[in-house]
C-alpha cells in the first residue's frame, strides 16, 4: 500500500507538471472510486486545465482471463482474483456524465469521436 500511494504521489506530480507546462496528460489509473476521479478533475482545475475520465467496461471474465495468460505461476493468480474481488467490491463506475464509457461492443470510430467531442467541449469552455 505504501508503495501504491508513492507511485501515485509520483504520478500525480508529473501530471501536474505536465498540465501546468500546458502539455495535454493521459492519466491511466483504475480510479474505482469517485472521489479519486474527483481529485484528478480538482488537480486539472487547479492547472487550468480540463478533465475527462476515459472509463473502459471490460468484462470481468475477459479481465480475468488476461490474468490467467500473464502468469503460470497459482499463486499469482490467487493474488489477482484477491485484488479483482476487492476492485469490484469498491468500483463506482462513472455516470454518463463524468465519463465517455467504451463498452466492448462499441466502435472504436465513434468512442473516439465521442471523446473527441467531449474534448472540444472542454476546451471550448476552458477558452471562454
Amino acid at each position: 500500500l505504501e508503495s501504491w500511494r508513492a507511485i501515485q504521489a509520483l504520478a500525480r506530480g508529473a501530471a501536474r507538471d505536465g498540465l501546468t507546462s500546458g502539455r495535454d496528460v493521459l492519466f491511466d489509473d483504475l480510479m474505482v472510486d469517485p472521489r479519486d476521479r474527483e481529485a484528478m478533475a480538482a488537480l486539472a482545475r487547479e492547472c487550468g486545465a480540463g478533465f475527462l475520465t476515459i472509463y473502459l467496461a471490460t468484462p470481468v471474465e475477459t479481465i480475468r482471463e488476461r490474468q490467467r495468460r500473464c502468469s503460470s505461476k497459482p499463486e499469482k493468480h490467487a493474488r489477482w482474483e484477491a485484488h479483482t474481488q476487492l476492485l469490484l467490491a469498491q468500483m463506482v463506475a462513472p455516470s454518463r456524465d463524468e465519463a465517455v464509457v467504451v463498452a466492448p461492443d462499441d466502435r472504436p470510430e465513434e468512442v473516439l469521436a465521442e471523446i473527441r467531442r467531449r474534448l472540444a467541449e472542454i476546451r471550448r469552455r476552458l477558452a471562454e
